[in-house]
């Protein structure tokens, strides 16, 4: 859900995101040759504030930007099944964490006066920087005596992530007409890479 608001060149936009993501897990306890099979979930939820810059000149444009997030994760409790006394109870856990991501986007805006078509190329840059980079969690054995503490697993995540976004807006001022938006977006960090692509089309009326 977003909502936008554009005074002259600036454009201020504030967002909220829900999700969820749920994984089947398998994992292998070698030294007896069985199998722990789990099914965990996260839910998120992230509110986003941005502020936008568009200097256009001639054909071509600059928008510097930045966007604050503040994401909230929430991971229910849930237990293994299959190894007897070595599955694992894994403890529920909630982590709030913080986001400041500036970018700059250069692009170009190309238009025919004998065609409703706009072609807009850009590409774009920016760094997140996250508030805190670790993931924990308590765990037992199903098997561990009553009165033995939970021990905990880190997992160290990257705290500065840099984002590139290359992309193709192809715009029909026609009404009724089919607008088509096709992105890829890069993440890199430390031992860490995403790509990823999306085709958006849209009609006005």
């Amino acid at each position: 859900m977003t909502v936008k608001h554009q005074t002259g060149n600036w454009l201020f936009a504030g967002a909220l995101d829900l999700g969820a993501a749920i994984a089947d897990t398998q994992r292998f306890v070698g030294f007896v040759g069985t199998t722990a099979n789990s099914r965990s979930s996260i839910w998120h939820a992230d509110a986003r504030l941005r502020a936008a810059y568009l200097v256009e000149t001639g054909l071509v444009y600059i928008k510097p930007s930045i966007d604050l997030d503040l994401i909230y994760m929430s991971m229910p409790s849930f237990s293994e099944t299959g190894a007897g006394a070595l599955n694992l109870n894994v403890n529920s856990m909630s982590k709030t964490l913080g986001v400041v991501t500036p970018a700059v986007e250069f692009g170009a805006t190309f238009t025919d006066r004998l065609s409703p078509t706009v072609v807009r190329p850009f590409v774009s840059g920016g760094v997140s920087w996250f508030t805190d980079k670790t993931w924990t969690v308590s765990s037992t054995f199903a098997g561990t005596p009553a009165g033995v503490p939970a021990f905990e697993t880190s997992t160290v995540l990257p705290d500065t992530v840099y984002k590139v976004s290359a992309g193709l807006d192809i715009i029909n001022k026609k009404a009724g007409a089919l607008d088509m938006r096709f992105v890829y977006d890069g993440q890199f960090a430390n031992g860490f890479q995403s790509h990823s692509g999306s085709v958006k089309a849209s009609v006005r009326f």
